[in-house]
């Protein structure tokens, strides 16, 4: 009977733990984009007279959004509360789970890649 710390067990045990982390973050992205579509959408019906007008500024918050993602969630959960940047404070969420989502794929691929060619490399 081999043991779970045998290098071969311990990279099957490595895939199926990233590929259950990685499934699981594509559902839960998945389901706040969803959530947030039919929020700006239920806004949107609610104030038909908002103006939706995106400011001249609104690309340097999207490219401050991309490449910090608190600052994605942070400024999407503001401007998501009035109807007027409600669409701003949805894309301003959005980069902020892209990326998260390049934080995962990058970290499950790189421990999967690990497991499978440098057993030896993880503290088990």
């Amino acid at each position: 009977m081999t043991s779970p710390a045998d290098p071969s067990n311990a990279a099957i045990i490595m895939t199926i733990a990233c590929l259950i982390v990685f499934i699981l973050w594509v559902i839960a992205a998945g389901l706040v984009l969803v959530f947030l579509n039919r929020h700006l959408e239920k806004i949107e019906a609610d104030h038909p007279e908002a103006n939706r007008e995106t400011p001249n500024w609104a690309l340097l918050i999207y490219a401050l959004c991309i490449f910090f993602w608190p600052a994605g969630f942070g400024f999407g959960f503001v401007f998501f509360q009035k109807p007027e940047t409600a669409r701003m404070g949805r894309n301003c969420i959005a980069c902020g789970l892209a990326d998260i989502s390049l934080i995962v794929v990058a970290t499950t691929t790189v421990m999967t890649v690990l497991a499978w060619f440098l057993p030896n490399s993880l503290p088990l």
